[in-house]
């Protein structure tokens, strides 16, 4: 990832910070996901199946996944 500050330089401590951001944005996306497939795995072999859509929300940031 390049970050550029308004002159034109490369800014590494936003480049930094931005870059934690997005990582921990998508490991809790995976955990979702894998959340996700795990409940359906669990119907499946308890002789269910998901018919509606199911939804999430990430205990420490509130984001809610559909």
């Amino acid at each position: 990832m390049k970050y550029r500050n308004s002159e034109g330089y490369m800014d590494v401590t936003a480049c930094a910070a931005i870059g934690q951001v997005v990582e921990e944005e998508q490991k809790i996306e995976k955990n979702c996901i894998d959340t996700l497939c795990l409940i359906k795995r669990i119907a499946n072999l308890a002789g269910f199946k998901v018919i509606g859509r199911i939804t999430l929300e990430h205990r420490s940031t509130g984001r809610v996944f559909k």
